[in-house]
């Protein structure tokens, strides 16, 4: 078996590992039995940073980043950073519009600059649940008319599956189009310029237009690896044999 995405499969609760054991008790009942399970993950690690002790290599972001293999994630200036509050307000956009705004501007020059070369700059902005991903991707396109009908919104449960309550063939179609639009977003076809997110793209996303990072959720908290994880989804290079600098900008709420 060959398996992408292996921080999943370590954690029974998770809908990734139920295909192995399937696979692995189907064997069983004929007498037969895996032979061998190759595993290949950006973070093997589990949830509280420790490795997997059957690692057999490992090859850490900040080196990818130091080899030019992926982009260079850069904060904005100090200025700017200086100037992020965290709002007193029970409202999701009202506590986080500093961040919100800020991203937005780091975005507006990353298009402009990449549109010169041909490329799409998109925005990612990842929230904590749910009904802030909604709010998010409203105010969005409330507040800036280049993302007016250009927001794409996806998230799932926090085991990554459909929750049950959603699980209908009417809503897995809907999420399953979802997904295919998310990957679509490089093109120029495609209407979409930011997409909002919880949980969604850990699973895997082979974008390569991500210019702009907005992170709406403390990340110490339940997952040490998701900072990385989602810093992942953004570094991916947008072009090959190419010495272009590539770059992108991380807003991130405090921890």
């Amino acid at each position: 078996v060959f398996n992408d995405e292996e921080h999943h499969i370590h954690d029974s609760r998770l809908a990734w590992f139920k295909p192995i054991k399937d696979i692995h008790n189907n064997l069983k009942q004929r007498g037969k039995y895996l032979s061998l399970q190759v595993d290949v993950t950006a973070t093997p690690r589990h949830d509280n940073g420790a490795i997997f002790v059957q690692t057999v290599s490992d090859y850490p972001l900040v080196e990818a980043i130091w080899q030019d293999v992926v982009k260079h994630p850069v904060l904005p200036d100090a200025p700017s950073r200086a100037k992020l509050v965290e709002n007193q307000s029970l409202k999701y956009v009202e506590r986080y519009a500093d961040f919100i705004h800020l991203g937005i501007e780091e975005w507006r020059k990353a298009y402009a600059e990449n549109e010169k070369l041909g490329k799409k700059a998109i925005l990612f902005v990842m929230t904590d649940v749910t009904d802030s991903c909604d709010e998010v991707a409203e105010y969005l396109e409330t507040i800036c008319p280049d993302l007016q009908g250009a927001v794409l919104t996806i998230h799932t449960n926090r085991s990554g599956d459909i929750p049950e309550s959603e699980s209908s063939p009417q809503k897995r179609e809907e999420l399953e189009k979802l997904r295919q639009q998310a990957n679509a977003i490089d093109s120029w076809e495609s209407p979409y310029k930011a997409i909002v997110s919880v949980l969604m793209l850990k699973e895997g996303w082979d974008v390569r237009n991500v210019t702009t990072i907005v992170g709406l959720r403390a990340y110490s908290s339940q997952s040490n690896i998701l900072p990385e994880q989602t810093l992942g989804r953004g570094l991916r290079r947008m072009y090959f044999q190419s010495d272009i600098s590539e770059k992108v900008s991380v807003v991130g709420t405090p921890a």
